[in-house]
This record gives C-alpha cells, sequence and structure tokens, in this order.
C-alpha cells in the first residue's frame, strides 16, 4: 500500500464554521493585531500582580538553596549573586512574567 492509497477519515468537528469567509491577507494582518493586542492587554494585569508579590516569589524559589548550602557543608550564609547590574532586575522581571 503505498501513501497516496491510503485514505484518512475526516476529523469530527472539523466542519466549516458558518460565519467562515476567505480574508485579504491585510485582513488577516488586522486580525493578528487585535489578538496580539488583546493578548498584551490580558497580560499586563498578571504582570502587575507577579511584580506586586516579586519578593514573595524570589523567597520561594531559592527556599532550597539554603538547605543545599548547608548540606554540602560551604562557610557562610546561601546568597544570590548577580553579575551585571541589571541582572536583579531582570531576574525579577521575569520571575513576574512566568508567574
Amino acid at each position: 500500500m503505498t501513501a497516496a492509497e491510503i485514505q484518512l477519515p475526516e476529523p469530527e468537528g472539523a466542519a466549516v464554521p458558518e460565519d467562515d469567509q476567505e480574508m485579504t491577507f491585510f485582513q488577516h494582518l488586522n486580525e493578528l493585531r487585535s489578538r496580539l493586542l488583546r493578548a498584551i492587554v490580558g497580560l499586563i494585569p498578571a504582570v502587575a500582580v507577579g511584580w506586586i508579590f516579586k519578593k514573595e516569589i524570589k523567597d520561594f524559589l531559592i527556599a532550597p538553596l539554603q538547605p543545599a548550602w548547608e548540606k554540602l557543608n560551604l562557610p557562610g550564609e546561601a546568597v544570590l549573586r548577580f553579575a551585571g547590574p541589571a541582572d536583579a532586575f531582570m531576574m525579577y522581571m521575569k520571575n513576574s512574567l512566568i508567574a
């Protein structure tokens, strides 16, 4: 049997919606623009909440560091060290975005 002879069944629920219509390239771009705008507007409040709780999120994420530090018998207290001046800010931004 060759690939040309194999006929796959149509998936259920794959019917074309009644209001489906062909769109031009620029209509597709407008649709993409509106969906991206809605996604960003929905993401802003979530990031704001993550930013409000940034210290708690950081403390939660680095909580396993101190026990691991002590288990390895390393001297001093476990602290985060940042290589650049913007690294701490970027850590908070990434945590807020992911949270």
